[in-house]
């Protein structure tokens, strides 16, 4: 049911009017018959008609300047303007208010009645379109945690195609991501051994999560990722147009906040390392990096750390509990396909880490550091890891409490990472191989790089490079090279018609497969089809 309000100062007009429309639309409720602008204005507002019809001149308050004030408040009001007068002055000072039409007296049956009819079109398909809309940002609302977590994970982990960061980006309705810094936030020392007995480390996790995700100032500018044994890393969204001493007191005073909010609302003391702002997906690492830092200075003095601050006071950012030397060669060496030399020097990091660390909490955050680290090199390689490797890893460290056991898994984990790039050294013609199997066996269906890359293990933006540097043409290209030359094949030997031929290379449309063949062959494939049998004769 539609709801209609009628202001006319003429009796006689607003009966003729009502009449025709109780006549042709049962499903509409005239609400209001106000007598001047001054009525319409305040019934209006009072019953908020989906319909209005307005005579524009009245007492009071004439037409046009009662809808301005009706329209400023009930937007989504469709007003249409009763009127003798057809002046251009009239017409263009209504529109640019936003008047959805005119009826002009004396009253025409048909015009009111396909007028009506329109209007009720139009406010059906926004009723549709807003239920759409709100079914989609119920959607989006269940589904975000995942996006944001998955964005985490590529920002830490260099992990990233582009596109899907785009289209994520969309999802959340986020309008740059692209700059910020990364706050780490984790129980302190001293609450966990205070409350170690009573509630597990799941909880106060949990906990921690919910007061970060319902932090009013922080809910719509983080990024919240899942948890990763006993941290919880939040990528906060700020463009780096101050300096950074000016954005680091700002980012400092959020993670003041932040804390604040959490010991409020869950009852627990945190730990908080926040990073500098970097811009550009390839270097928001640098930020969770530069947080790891800060965290470990926050677990030792308590509070909220940001890494510019410390900085001056560390003679080398890890200072002498993170063996940065180590992280340095180790990274150095997988770069040079030394896997070899870069597990000795993993189990000598290993080794320091262990002895020089102050506790177990310290142990695991190094640990952290360098697997985070190591798949980062390992994305920039072009190696893509299971999304379960990338998650278990740290969950599972967070779990272990024994320091020779954290050495064995450590050791068998970073082993495992280095292991992926010895593979991939060893492997990458026997992918591309994969790769043009896969291509033969599926080309005639739909295909994209992104699907291929899956089904090998390898990151879209390595397939593609590789796949060029092995074949010396891109991906689609092959593909589309493939396609047409099956077409030609079943132009050539076959009575099939050029919508059959399109569906079996590939091409849902003829149209666009035309279009495809005459941009590599010179001419259609009708013509092409024509030329060879004109040619055999």
């Amino acid at each position: 049911m539609h709801r209609l309000m009628i202001a006319d100062d003429e009796y006689l007009s607003r009966f003729v009017i009502k009449s025709m429309i109780e006549k042709k639309f049962p499903d509409i409720e005239i609400v209001a018959e106000p007598e001047n602008g001054r009525q319409a204005i305040e019934y209006g507002l009072k019953l908020k008609p989906d319909i209005i019809i307005m005579d524009i001149k009245m007492p009071g308050f004439n037409g046009i300047e009662a809808s301005r004030i009706l329209l400023s408040e009930l937007p989504h009001t469709q007003i249409l303007i009763l009127t003798a007068y057809d002046k251009f002055n009239y017409v263009k000072e209504a529109l640019e208010i936003g008047i959805k039409g005119f009826l002009l007296k004396p009253i025409n049956e048909t015009e009111v009645v396909q007028t009506i009819q329109r209007i009720k079109n139009q406010i059906s398909q926004y009723e549709l379109q807003t239920d759409h809309d709100e079914h989609v940002e119920e959607k989006i609302k269940t589904v975000r945690p995942l996006i944001e977590n998955e964005l985490v994970s590529a920002f830490i982990t260099g992990d990233f195609d582009a596109e899907r960061i785009e289209s994520y980006r969309e999802l959340i309705k986020e309008n740059d991501i692209s700059s910020g810094f990364f706050i780490i936030i984790t129980p302190s020392y001293n609450y966990i051994r205070q409350v170690s007995r009573e509630i597990s480390y799941r909880k106060i996790r949990e906990n921690i999560y919910e007061a970060a995700s319902s932090h009013p100032g922080l809910m719509h500018k983080c990024l919240i990722g899942s948890r990763a044994g006993s941290n919880i890393a939040v990528f906060h969204t700020m463009q780096n147009k101050k300096p950074d001493m000016e954005l680091a007191k700002e980012a400092q005073l959020i993670g003041i906040g932040l804390a604040n909010r959490i010991k409020s609302m869950a009852k627990i003391e945190t730990a908080i390392g926040i990073g500098n702002v970097h811009s550009g997906f390839n270097n928001l690492w640098k930020s969770y990096n530069e947080a790891n830092i800060a965290l470990k200075r926050a677990l030792k003095t308590g509070g909220v750390v940001h890494y510019n601050f410390i900085k001056t006071d560390y003679n080398t950012p890890a200072s002498t509990e993170y063996p940065m030397d180590l992280e340095t060669l180790l990274v150095e060496q997988l770069k040079l396909g030394k896997t070899e030399a870069a597990k000795e020097t993993a189990c000598e990091f290993i080794s320091q880490v262990i002895n020089n660390s102050t506790s177990i909490e310290a142990v695991k955050e190094s640990l952290n550091e360098l697997i985070t680290v190591l798949k980062r090199t390992i994305a920039m390689s072009g190696i893509r890891l299971r999304r379960d490797c990338n998650l278990s890893m740290l969950t599972e460290l967070g779990t272990i409490r024994d320091l020779d056991e954290i050495a064995f898994w450590s050791k068998r984990c970073i082993f495992n990472l280095i292991d992926h790039i010895e593979n991939k050294n060893n492997s990458a013609s026997k992918l591309i191989g994969r790769v043009i199997d896969y291509i033969n066996k599926n080309f005639n269906s739909e295909i994209t790089l992104n699907q291929v890359a899956d089904e090998v293990g390898l990151s879209p933006q390595y397939l593609s490079k590789i796949f060029k540097e092995n074949y010396g043409i891109n991906f689609i290209d092959y593909i589309t090279k493939k396609r047409i030359k099956y077409a030609k094949e079943l132009l050539l030997n076959s009575g099939k018609s050029i919508k059959e031929i399109s569906c079996l290379v590939g091409y849902e449309d003829p149209n666009y497969f035309s279009r495809i063949f005459k941009k590599d062959t010179g001419c259609t494939p009708s013509q092409f089809r024509l030329q060879k049998a004109m040619g055999d004769n």
